[in-house]
């Protein structure tokens, strides 16, 4: 048997097992406030938006976090920097749109980890059900608030950060 092939069907296994893992502990937020700028489909945060973000960090300062992600949109970034800056972390960014890509990224390269995602009012359930949790909605004006994953569990636990959201109009 030639020696690649050995090596092949030896690995095969492990990149079978590493497909199957999921990241100990997932943490699921959805972007701070954003700035109401008109026209303006990528705006940064308002100011309560840095604030939470702030906030944020400091929820985060007493856990263990190995990695943190954020969408190609500024709020999202913006939302997680102060945190990846106090950890000293890259912050990785990924399309909003391809929870594929990112899922396969949880996988292969956190397999036991904790991670924290920062997304949208429509990507974290998203991201929260492909690990089993239960249907959910967040609310157009509903902030500071972890979803919080520990797969294979699909127990999903939630703690709010920040300043309370503001009602509603």
């Amino acid at each position: 048997m030639k020696p690649v092939l050995l090596l092949a069907l030896l690995l095969a296994p492990v990149a079978a097992g590493a497909a199957d893992c999921a990241p100990a502990v997932l943490h699921l937020v959805r972007h701070a406030e954003k700035a109401e700028v008109p026209g303006d489909k990528d705006p940064a945060l308002s100011p309560a938006g840095e604030r939470r973000a702030q906030a944020l960090a400091a929820w985060a300062a007493d856990k263990p976090i190995d990695a943190v992600y954020a969408t190609h949109l500024r709020r999202t970034q913006l939302t997680a920097a102060p945190l990846a800056a106090a950890r000293d972390l890259d912050l990785r960014v990924l399309p909003a749109g391809d929870t594929a890509r990112l899922l396969a990224r949880l996988r292969a390269a956190h397999c036991g980890g904790a991670v924290l995602i920062v997304g949208h009012s429509n990507t974290v359930p998203e991201l929260a059900q492909a690990f089993g949790a239960a249907s959910f909605e967040i609310g157009e004006t509903e902030y500071g608030r972890v979803y919080t994953l520990r797969p294979p569990a699909v127990e999903l636990h939630r703690e709010t950060f920040g300043e309370p959201n503001a009602p509603a109009p």
